[in-house]
């Protein structure tokens, strides 16, 4: 009875600390298995890190391969050229063709045919003599100032809504003999014109169209700040991604149409 006693008390003994060592044995082997995930994790992390630092240096080196202007261009531009210095502009230097792309909003004339046969319809077309030299501020010098203007378009594809704005106001004093002189609202053909894109481009004969059938409001670059619609966007914007303004809720047919 005694020997059996001893036994029992040695089994109790052994069966609770053999307990008591397994129980430590798993509350160690769980911080190792933390302690692993956050290795993993922190070896993930570095490797993205890496992967990014990586992407950013490629997409660097593609940027300068993809530069749409060099200096050997423009020094083999310059040679052959006598009456004005090619440059590279600090404000492009360091654009790729994609990115210059977002100026080009000219589209193309959806119905070619159609428009050239309109066009022809329309137009007297007079003989003119030869010019080898042409330049409208001195062929018109009432309209020189004019003529001058040159707006900056900015962070937009606007320039099928600028350029034609231009062509109509010199059109105007032209057409009046320098009588009228205005500055006609690009802005308000851009946001305006439904039938075009915006910011995102548009065809130049939708803008004549609008002028013809809706009128166009006065207008200025940016800078200036005239006219009953400005320009809405700075030069030289640090952006290359400006939306196309909201419409405004003032409208002014304001101008004679000089076909």
């Amino acid at each position: 009875m005694y020997y059996s006693s001893i036994i029992f008390f040695f089994l109790i003994c052994f069966t609770i600390n053999f307990t008591y060592s397994d129980l430590i044995e798993k509350k160690n082997i769980l911080p190792k298995k933390i302690n692993l995930e956050n290795i993993i994790e922190k070896k993930e992390n570095e490797e993205k890190i890496k992967n990014d630092e990586n992407l950013s240096e490629n997409n660097k080196f593609l940027k300068n391969k993809l530069k749409i202007i060099t200096a050997a261009q423009v020094e083999e531009i310059n040679k052959s050229n006598k009456k004005w210095k090619a440059k590279i502009h600090s404000r492009f230097a360091d654009k790729t063709p994609e990115e210059l792309n977002h100026f080009l909003g000219v589209k193309k004339p959806i119905n070619k045919e159609k428009l050239l046969k309109r066009n022809k319809r329309n137009n007297n077309i007079k003989e003119l003599n030869e010019y080898k030299e042409f330049d409208s501020r001195n062929e018109w010098p009432e309209c020189k100032n004019v003529i001058n203007i040159i707006q900056d378009q900015s962070a937009c594809g606007s320039c099928w809504a600028v350029s034609s704005a231009s062509v109509m106001q010199d059109r105007i004093c032209i057409s009046s003999g320098g009588e009228i002189k205005v500055n006609i609202s690009s802005e308000d053909i851009l946001s305006c014109e439904k039938q075009s894109f915006g910011c995102e481009g548009g065809w130049p004969e939708n803008a004549f169209n609008f002028w013809k059938t809706k009128g166009v409001c006065t207008g200025s670059d940016y800078l200036d700040h005239e006219g009953c619609k400005p320009y809405p966007f700075p030069p030289n914007p640090d952006t290359y991604l400006y939306n196309t303004p909201r419409q405004s809720k003032y409208f002014f047919l304001i101008y004679l149409i000089f076909n």
